[in-house]
């Protein structure tokens, strides 16, 4: 038995947009349809795509200087960024199968009835609660690691997840406790000890590498409003200490970041209010403080 495939390319940014293009495929005997969401955060990536682009002979371009045709990319982009819904896990479960001839009015009319039902019965036994609405933010960052992701899950927001939220890189002491890695490597753990702003670990980072990491992340963070980042503690310091902006580096490390806890921080002219949220949820501290003048020199 053969097949074909057939990707039609656009830029199918909102549910209503892909909702018209379910409704025309639905009236096709046979066809099955599929969407594929990619989200890449590389600006390195991004960077190179939009110089290729741009560089050959491209129609899209015909007439432009390389300067303006890379203007217009990125306005492209920006536009896109402003409609851009992202793919929910239920988006489509519960729609009208192939040949019932609905109109794209209609389908949004449905999903949008399901997403109520969900919302009015977000019981375990609801297939669809993870779309149940939650007030926290208009938009959800999450690291790439699946334990952020799976936490954000039933946040109905649109979510991004960035490779530069990732937790600090532990090289090869990663999965270890701080006993185990004092028991290891006690060189390291010593010397960890002395300096762990700039302390890298073997294969791995320093809290000085993710803070050059975070960059990107943090200027975007100033352009927007109502964010929500579920990340790793090393990483929340980071953030925590930028905005704060009265950490010394090597108070940096040290910052306490308890689990289980909404972190709300405002920006102000002169610093920042801070508002914390605790879930009740049992849990033991895993914060290690900053070793004592005595400590380090026994």
């Amino acid at each position: 038995m053969s097949h074909q495939e057939v990707p039609p390319d656009a830029r199918n940014t909102n549910r209503a947009r892909r909702a018209r293009i379910a409704a025309r495929i639905s009236q096709e005997p046979g066809f099955k349809l599929v969407f594929l969401e990619t989200i890449c955060e590389d600006l390195a990536i991004i960077e190179a795509n939009i110089t290729l682009k741009t560089s050959v002979d491209d129609p899209d371009y015909s007439g432009l200087s390389r300067e303006e045709a890379v203007e217009d990319y990125i306005q492209g982009i920006r536009q896109c960024e402003a409609v851009y819904e992202t793919m929910e896990p239920f988006e489509w479960e519960g729609m009208p199968e192939e040949n019932e001839g609905i109109s794209p009015e209609a389908l949004e009319e449905t999903r949008l009835r399901l997403l109520n039902a969900a919302a009015q019965n977000p019981g375990q036994n609801n297939p669809r609660s993870a779309l149940v609405t939650t007030e926290m933010a208009k938009n959800v960052w999450t690291s790439a690691l699946r334990r952020t992701i799976h936490t954000a899950r039933h946040l109905r927001y649109r979510k991004m997840a960035w490779k530069a939220l990732d937790e600090i890189d532990a090289g090869v002491c990663d999965g270890m406790t701080y006993k185990e890695i004092e028991e290891a490597f006690p060189g390291d753990f010593a010397q960890r000890d002395r300096d762990k702003f700039n302390y890298r670990y073997s294969g791995g980072e320093s809290y000085r590498d993710v803070v050059a990491r975070l960059e990107p992340v943090i200027l975007q963070l100033e352009r927007e409003k109502n964010i929500l980042v579920i990340g790793h503690q090393a990483i929340l310091r980071c953030l925590y200490a930028y905005f704060h902006g009265s950490f010394e580096q090597d108070d940096l490390p040290y910052i306490p970041i308890p689990l289980h806890t909404i972190i709300k921080l405002t920006p102000t002219a002169y610093g920042c209010e801070e508002e914390r949220y605790t879930a009740p949820i049992e849990a033991s501290s895993t914060h290690r403080p900053k070793p004592s003048l005595e400590e380090e020199s026994s």
